[in-house]
């Protein structure tokens, strides 16, 4: 029992290490290409030098002699040359096998001597890195009035760079292509003034950068600028470790790019320094290349820049406890001989639709100063001061912002206002839009909108016209088409 007990602790120490071990232990760091090689004997792929069987229209047997067949004989392939190194190969042959007659395979590896018996149709993995090959077939009978027949084998060979050539080689081109990536984000950041957001689980490289690309994409349609042209595709046929991962802050202020690398001190004479450091949630180590960029350095912005101003009363704002200012409290104000009550935050206001929403932000009539003009601007963007979702503030109503693109269609990230949750759960959701000219009103249901096709449906449904909210056509382009609702 005891013997048994220390088995059980030895097997769960080793799947410890090997599950918790860093760097790229079971990674695959190189692309394994596979090729396939069919060698039918006809007049090519044979050293006839080397070869003691008898080739007849292609198929190789045991030569024969005046008493019927020889009882063994052997057919060596020319070298065949794959283009990197063997992780694995297959062999299988066509052939006819009589009773009494036997066919075996034997593998040398580039300029060994060594024949290593293989079994038709097994996997075999080489102790070495070899890129060359050949075989031996050897033939036999217990009975010489028969021989088998050999019409041809086929060869099938997983591929992997596994030298250190290979390796400075792959480490290299990472680099190369996370730098191209990085000069692509600073035009972005230049002209619309701030990173491509990506918000998304850290381990999830394929999507963050399929998310990454479809950004790009669409803004190189609504710029000049080509963001896509030098973009570098996802690295196909290699573990996570070594895909590439891109991610940013919550209203893109910064970003992180990554990967990991073969080697812990490659040769980047012409490429800056890796940044190390832990980030989004991501360690930079000796065997990762990451790229780092903030231009707001250490500033207590740097992790979500919002629209500041001097505070002129005690209750008009708060810090909450990661240093950056949101606003929990403002005034209300309305114009004269007007109904419509706002609520001013951050020197900026917004409509209170009703009697309802004034008094769940903490509104009473008493409170309302009466103006014969508003003078603060309206307020356009808000956000949450824990969440990256970005809303759009029009005629009372909030409306999520799908990406920067549309943001950039009405203003710019310096404009958010983050607000207390109470306050921007208080403003209801828009869910009747109209593109500004248009005539068909969309119900919107997440990313999704769907036309509502005549006025009686939409009274049907509980609205009414006041509810429509006016948007720049383009922005409607960045919803789902759902079903019509008739």
């Amino acid at each position: 029992m005891k013997k048994q007990k220390n088995i059980l602790i030895t097997i769960i120490t080793l799947l410890v290490f090997l599950l918790g071990a860093k760097g790229p232990l079971f990674a695959v760091s190189a692309p394994v290409y596979t090729e396939t090689e069919n060698i039918d004997f006809s007049g090519r792929g044979v050293d006839e030098d080397r070869t003691t069987a008898s080739i007849e229209d292609g198929v190789v047997k045991l030569s024969s002699n005046n008493n019927g067949y020889n009882s063994s004989a052997v057919v060596w392939t020319d070298t065949i040359d794959f283009r990197e190194d063997i992780k694995s190969i297959i062999v299988t042959a066509d052939s006819i096998l009589p009773a009494g007659t036997n066919i075996r395979c034997y593998i040398v590896y580039g300029d060994q001597y060594i024949e290593n018996r293989l079994i038709f149709g097994d996997k075999i993995r080489p102790d070495n890195l070899f890129e060359e090959v050949k075989f031996k077939i050897f033939l036999s009978t217990s009975n010489t009035s028969i021989t088998p027949l050999l019409n041809s084998i086929n060869i099938t060979a997983e591929l992997q760079d596994q030298s250190e050539r290979g390796k400075e080689r792959r480490d290299f081109s990472r680099m190369r292509e996370l730098t191209k990536t990085k000069e692509i984000l600073d035009d972005y950041y230049n002209d619309f003034g701030h990173y491509p957001i990506v918000t998304i689980s850290k381990d999830n490289k394929t999507e963050q950068w399929r998310i990454l690309r479809s950004i790009l994409d669409s803004a190189s349609r609504h710029r000049h600028n080509d963001y896509i042209r030098s973009f570098d595709e996802q690295p196909r046929g290699v573990s996570n470790e070594y895909k590439y991962g891109y991610l940013s802050n919550g209203v893109g202020s910064y970003y992180l790019l990554w990967t990991s690398l073969e080697q812990t001190d490659p040769s980047t004479a012409w490429v800056e320094d890796p940044w190390h450091g832990t980030k989004l949630g991501v360690e930079c180590g000796p065997y990762q290349y990451c790229i780092y960029q903030n231009p707001y350095g250490n500033s207590t912005l740097a992790e979500d820049p919002v629209y500041l101003r001097d505070f002129t009363s005690e209750n008009e704002g708060s810090a909450n406890n990661n240093n950056n200012f949101y606003f929990s409290a403002g005034s209300f104000l309305r114009k004269n001989n007007d109904t419509k009550v706002y609520m001013e935050i951050a020197g900026k206001r917004f409509w209170l639709r009703t009697p309802s929403i004034f008094s769940s932000v903490g509104g009473s009539w008493d409170q309302v100063h009466v103006s014969n003009y508003l003078t603060s601007p309206l307020l356009k963007f808000v956000k949450k001061p824990n969440e990256s979702k970005v809303y759009m503030v029009e005629q009372g109503f909030k409306r999520h912002i799908l990406s920067p693109d549309v943001l950039h269609l009405y203003g710019s990230f310096g404009e958010i206002v983050a607000m207390s949750e109470g306050i921007v759960n208080a403003l209801p959701e828009a869910k009747l839009l109209r593109a500004q000219g248009g005539d068909r009103v969309y119900y919107i249901s997440g990313d999704t909108k769907r036309w509502i096709t005549t006025p009686e449906i939409l009274k049907a449904m509980g609205f009414n016209f006041s509810q429509v909210v006016e948007v720049k056509p383009r922005e409607l382009d960045h919803y789902y088409e759902g079903q019509p609702i008739f």
